[in-house]
């Protein structure tokens, strides 16, 4: 065969989708699992049924109340509140209330149920004397399970009762569990109270309890809100009362103090004109010290020469006699002046002048004090009198804002006080309302149906546990068979081998028959006895296959391996060997397993004279070392030395290639038997010099990563694998798998080829 052409095998394109599973491939899992479905199904209905008679009867009752609307109102805005008073929220409101733990605590408490051994489970339970011996056993049996695994409390932890507050608890849980609050419809206002019991009667009874307690309870919290809303409007009453007290007291407060019972508001009036008058007055004051200080400033302009102070002055007689003698003082100052410019000759003129000019100037100031005096006078009087016209001005402005801001208090106080007379009128008049109210209050709810005691118990019902436990076991027996078939990677089918390895699988051999009694004949020997066979036609279908590989150059050296030992290589070898001679071609079979030397130790023909070894070491011709056998016709065998040392020296020698190549000159077809790939690394040596290699897998023992090694092994070696051969299968299995193949159909064949 060409070298190019062995290198490259067909490789298959995966087929991705899944296979469906039909009403055969269902019946054919629940076949090949049979045992395990039927003991699952045997186990759960068995234990379902124990079940079902150790469980105690359990008896429902039902008790029905409605809410009704609250009591008829007495003013117009409750009876407004009173239209909203049943809305959707304060239906399942009142609703949740009796489902929650807080309402379950109040039964228990009222009722006293700590005391009931079926409510708490540290009461021992009486026994039932009517339950079978097997039933009181079983759930013994179950109470120790659970005591073990810490499902339930121990018979001595159940003597040795704990604190109240604990036993309290576990009854309300397991009241809660036992009972169910639902409504009719949904916008019914009816409540149904269900209760489980193991007592018929005391199912009824704490049903019509539970509702009566609720009746009750409405009615009862009615009248503590009753109670509250009359001492809070007592309480609102006596703080108004104190309120209204108090202004009263502030506005007398007020009266007294200002005079404001006044109708005229004559005192207003008076204080009023007495302003305006001491007004006038501190103005006209208030002029006259201005007066005084511009006739302190004339006086200063005067004595200072100031021309301008002096011609505003002349008019005026208070300052004529000044304005005289400054008048005096200029001409004398004039005569002095050219006087003293004539020189010596008017001393005397001179000296009379000097004395004329200081008389005037005493009389100027004389005159310039008496005036400053005067006005200074004047001017402290009025000052001292503007200064007490300001201070009654200002007691005067102060007793005015003082009644003004009086008169805005009181008109506070007085708003106030018809506020809080009214609001204290409307407060008495809820109190009238509540008082009259108390005497008419009716619970917001009422028994309409009352529980009777149940005649038959409600469950358990054994017939339904029991179907129940047949199904469910049913479903758990088929599930864990489709697990353990969904977690087998055991190869059964030619599927498997092309999704691992992407090439064909080359043919299905079927396992041979055992007889009634003996061993179960060797391959070759049953190919001679049985030549027309379902086995032999699988040997047959492997040779063709290989065969039609290349019709014009069809593949002559065939290297035969497996993954692991076992897997029936060497069986394969031999046959397809044997099938090839009966074909017409001269057929070399080759034992390569230079460990166990398997085709020598099937054949029997181990120790025998003639070997590969002595071919490669010693240089025998070909014709010297080859045997044949009876059971073989046309097949030379060359065997291998049992347990050689050295195999990488001799398949490393240059004499083993000319053995395949002397090989391919004597013989039409080499089968060449080689030692597991993945347990050693022979068959790498003969991959080179070989045409094809096929994988043998044993059907329902070869693992899919077994069959994956070693097909990657191979393919690191350059090993030209072209397919699989699944071994060993068990047609009837095979068939019931649905795996398809032409042993799918065997019983079909059955009559053509016997076994």
């Amino acid at each position: 065969m060409d070298l190019e052409k062995r290198r490259k095998p067909f490789i298959m394109p995966i087929d991705d989708e899944q296979k469906r599973l039909g009403v055969g491939d269902l019946t054919g899992l629940v076949r090949r699992h049979l045992l395990l479905v039927i003991t699952c199904v045997v186990l759960g209905t068995s234990a379902s049924v124990l079940v079902a008679r150790t469980l105690s009867d359990s008896y429902s009752a039902r008790s029905t109340l409605i809410l009704v609307r609250d009591d008829q109102r007495l003013i117009a805005s409750d009876q407004a509140i009173d239209a909203e008073g049943l809305s959707r929220a304060a239906i399942e409101t009142e609703l949740d209330v009796m489902k929650s733990r807080g309402f379950a605590g109040q039964i228990v408490d009222k009722l006293n149920l700590v005391e009931d051994a079926y409510l708490n489970p540290y009461i021992p339970q009486p026994e039932n004397k009517e339950e079978s011996w097997f039933g009181r056993a079983f759930e013994t049996f179950l109470r120790s399970i659970k005591e073990t695994i810490g499902l339930q409390d121990s018979k001595k932890a159940r003597v040795e009762k704990p604190e109240m507050a604990i036993q309290r608890d576990r009854t309300i849980t397991s009241l809660l569990s036992r009972m169910s609050v639902t409504r009719s419809s949904g916008e019914s206002r009816a409540f149904s109270v269900r209760i489980a019991h193991p007592s018929a009667e005391g199912a009824a009874n704490l049903a019509n309890a539970i509702t009566e307690f609720y009746v009750r309870r409405s009615f009862e919290r009615k009248q503590a809100e009753n109670v509250a809303a009359t001492n809070i409007l007592k309480d609102k009453a006596e703080a108004m009362a104190q309120d209204i007290a108090d202004t009263e007291a502030e506005i007398e407060e007020l009266h007294r103090l200002h005079k404001l019972d006044d109708v005229d508001d004559k005192v207003g009036d008076q204080l009023q004109a007495e302003a305006q008058q001491l007004t006038v007055r501190l103005a006209l004051t208030q002029a006259d010290v201005e007066k005084w200080n511009r006739q302190l400033l004339t006086i200063e302009g005067i004595l200072k020469a100031d021309a301008g102070v002096m011609e505003q002055a002349k008019g005026d007689p208070t300052y004529a006699a000044l304005l005289a003698h400054k008048s005096e003082e200029e001409t004398l100052l004039k005569e002095r002046i050219r006087l003293a410019q004539v020189g010596d000759e008017s001393q005397p003129a001179l000296e009379g002048a000097n004395a004329r000019l200081e008389d005037v100037r005493e009389k100027i100031r004389v005159e310039a004090e008496y005036l400053k005096s005067n006005a200074e006078r004047n001017k402290q009087s009025d000052e001292e009198q503007l200064s007490d016209l300001q201070a009654q001005t200002d007691n005067i402005e102060k007793r005015l804002n003082a009644r003004s801001d009086a008169k805005i208090a009181l008109g506070k106080f007085e708003r106030k006080l018809t506020t809080d007379r009214e609001r204290y009128n409307q407060i008495l008049s809820g109190l009238g309302v509540l008082d009259l109210q108390s005497e008419i209050l009716t619970p917001a709810a009422r028994v309409v149906s009352v529980a009777e005691v149940p005649v038959e118990p409600a469950s358990p019902s054994r017939k339904t546990i029991a179907a129940a436990g047949f199904v469910g076991s049913t479903l758990i027996g088929f599930v864990l068979a489709l697990l353990m078939e969904t977690l087998n990677k055991k190869i059964r089918s030619e599927q498997q081998t092309r999704q691992v390895t992407r090439l064909p699988n080359l043919a299905y051999v079927p396992l041979i028959p055992r007889p009634f009694l003996g061993r179960r004949p060797k391959p070759h020997e049953y190919l001679r006895d049985k030549s027309h066979s379902f086995f032999s036609e699988g040997i047959w279908s492997l040779f063709m296959a290989l065969r039609r590989m290349d019709r014009e150059d069809p593949p002559q050296v065939v290297m035969v391996t497996s993954g692991l030992p076992g897997e029936g290589k060497t069986s394969m070898s031999i046959s397809l060997a044997t099938i090839a001679a009966r074909s017409g071609q001269r057929v070399a079979l080759v034992d390569l397993d230079l460990h166990r030397s398997g085709v020598s130790e099937a054949l029997g023909l181990r120790g025998l004279d003639g070997s590969i070894e002595e071919y490669i070491e010693d240089d025998r011709p070909l014709e010297e070392i080859f045997h044949e056998h009876d059971a073989l016709p046309g097949v030379d065998v060359f065997c291998a030395t049992y347990k050689l040392s050295n195999q990488p020296v001799l398949l490393s020698s240059d004499r083993f290639p000319v053995l395949f190549e002397e090989l391919r000159e004597e013989y039409d077809f080499v089968v060449v038997d080689t030692p597991p790939i993945l347990v050693v690394n022979d068959a790498s040596w003969a991959g080179p010099l070989v045409d094809v290699a096929v994988s043998v897998v044993k059907w329902g023992e070869t693992n899919e990563n077994v069959l994956r090694d070693a097909v990657q092994r191979l393919e690191l070696d350059k090993v030209p694998l072209v397919g699989t051969v699944i071994n060993h299968v068990n047609t009837r299995a095979h068939a019931s798998y649905g795996n398809g193949g032409n042993l799918a159909y065997y019983g079909y064949a059955a009559g053509y080829y016997g076994r």
